[in-house]
């Protein structure tokens, strides 16, 4: 089985995300074990927006899971149809943290937000340092910042058609937009320092290696690993 994300940059054919959601359940769910998607929050608050540093290119990003990656060729007319710039990313998927509960319904956004970030590794480590760094990351993470879902994906390859070349994709989710305050998105004393040096000793940030954006998730199929924590009235 193999998970992967297709990361799609401005504009879409479908801007709406409740026709978005319709139109995946109906014509991509049926051939996917899992299907999540995070599209650009339209209710950011002006001062992140003022603050800068994501990304508004990004416009949404399918994640699925299907049998092989042949299925991508079957799909790709569909796939297509959602916006002409797409990027399409063959994952390995690490679950660092994930829901406790899912007792909202499928396919209405998730309570909280998504920070998706596109990692680049700096151009002198080799694959098993940007690695080995990332995942020390990943445990600070998990101690500094107030996360409610968790996934890191490392890049096995892209596929044929797609031209930006990432090393990493990670989902992380909050409970709310107030989590993104630092008082509260960093937790502890010297958290935010130590978050930065970590990740620029594996992501070149002068250089522009981390791309973020800020989207609403949509859980609109889940695959059986995860469908034990939805409550029955998610469903």
């Amino acid at each position: 089985m193999q998970k992967a994300a297709i990361v799609y940059r401005e504009p879409l054919h479908v801007g709406d995300p409740v026709q978005l959601v319709r139109r995946i359940r109906e014509r991509v769910a049926d051939d996917c074990h899992g299907v999540t998607l995070h599209v650009q929050s339209g209710a950011l608050p002006a001062e992140i927006i003022a603050e800068g540093g994501l990304d508004t290119t990004l416009a949404a990003a399918l994640v699925l899971w299907v049998d092989r990656p042949e299925d991508f060729d079957e799909l790709s007319a569909e796939l297509d149809a959602i916006g002409p710039c797409r990027d399409t990313y063959l994952l390995t998927e690490s679950v660092m943290r994930e829901y406790a509960l899912i007792d909202w319904p499928l396919g209405e956004a998730s309570p909280g937000a998504t920070l998706f970030a596109l990692l680049q590794k700096r151009a002198a480590l080799t694959d098993h340092e940007f690695h080995e760094r990332w995942q020390s990351h990943s445990t600070l993470s998990l101690r500094h910042h107030p996360l409610t879902r968790y996934h890191r994906n490392a890049v096995l390859r892209r596929l044929g058609h797609a031209t930006r070349r990432y090393d990493g994709i990670v989902e992380e989710r909050i409970a709310s937009l107030a989590d993104l305050a630092p008082e509260r998105f960093y937790i502890g004393t010297g958290a935010r320092e130590k978050a930065v040096a970590s990740l620029d000793a594996y992501v070149d940030l002068a250089a522009g290696g981390l791309t973020c954006a800020l989207m609403e998730e949509f859980l609109i199929k889940l695959p059986s690993w995860v469908a034990p924590l939805a409550h029955p009235a998610a469903a």
